[in-house]
């Protein structure tokens, strides 16, 4: 079975790629003219898929053009770039990496509650120019009262490291879980916290849940931090609250945003989150391993 793999050679090292070759050629498709040399070729197959390189929007003409096309593995977490409903019924198998980076991702956000508790963001703006005024004014964390909406792998990390500095924790999800944490609604959530993370997998059961009822709940000392992007709230109304001064402060990644197109209390950066030495080495070894266990069948 033919492995195309959407990325660069240097994603998998030798002996990875000796692993995957073994039931199968192994063909590293240039960026430019991938798609073609996929659909041209009518031999039973596999995709390799890197979106960083090959873009956050897998290519319908594969899916609908490609003869013998029997799975696509993803090098990411998130599979909503993806045509998932497409793919089920054409009996084309798709695969993900998961809970590679949960760790990072979770440091990485913790890292922005802080800088927003401590108005890093303003700091930054004001190129560190000390003044003792309210405009500078931080919050201390440790008694505060955090809420996490979708107890994951992520959520429930942040919760443990939020509970290590003393803040009061509850959390939302589908269902409840087995934990230490306090499990309330959404409405109480969003009305009760000074802290709320957006933890939720981006897919048709959370694209409509948080809605601008809840957001509207949001207290003016609340920090926002979403690592779920933007499409699964409104973002204009949570920008309008910052202007407006209706909360403490907002985080979220947001590529090649300069820090200084936020105005008051934002916290922005690239997406990073999971980018971690650790991450990437766990993230191409469960990758390996995925693709050998199909190839392997």
């Amino acid at each position: 079975m033919k492995v195309y793999v959407v990325g660069e050679e240097q994603l998998f090292n030798s002996s990875q790629k000796e692993n995957i070759g073994k039931y199968g050629g192994i063909v590293f498709l240039d960026s430019n003219n991938y798609i073609e040399n996929i659909i041209n070729d009518s031999s039973e197959k596999v995709v390799v898929y890197d979106p960083d390189f090959g873009g956050w929007d897998f290519p319908k003409d594969i899916l609908e053009h490609s003869q013998n096309l029997k799975a696509i593995f993803l090098g990411t977490t998130d599979k909503s770039y993806i045509d998932l409903d497409y793919c089920n019924e054409n009996s084309i198998e798709v695969f993900n990496i998961p809970r590679y980076a949960a760790d990072s991702v979770a440091e990485y956000l913790v890292m922005y509650m802080f800088n927003c508790a401590k108005k890093i963001p303003l700091q930054i703006k004001n190129n560190n120019k000390q003044e003792f005024t309210p405009m500078y004014e931080q919050i201390q964390l440790k008694d505060k009262k955090v809420g996490i909406v979708g107890f994951g792998n992520v959520g429930s990390r942040i919760a443990n490291m939020c509970n290590g500095i003393g803040m009061n924790v509850c959390y939302w999800d589908r269902k409840e879980k087995e934990c230490n944490y306090t499990f309330i609604s959404l409405e109480e959530l969003f009305s009760s916290c000074d802290v709320i993370y957006l933890c939720l997998s981006i897919n048709d059961e959370t694209k409509n849940l948080i809605t601008d009822e809840l957001l509207n709940r949001l207290k003016t000392n609340c920090i926002f931090i979403s690592c779920t992007g933007k499409s699964l709230f409104n973002y204009n109304l949570i920008e309008e609250k910052i202007k407006g001064d209706e909360l403490f402060g907002y985080a979220l990644e947001e590529p090649n945003k300069e820090l200084s197109s936020y105005e008051r209390n934002v916290m922005v950066t690239s997406e990073y989150a999971w980018f971690t030495k650790e991450a990437n080495e766990a993230r191409i070894n469960l990758w390996t391993e995925i693709i050998v266990d199909f190839l392997n069948k």
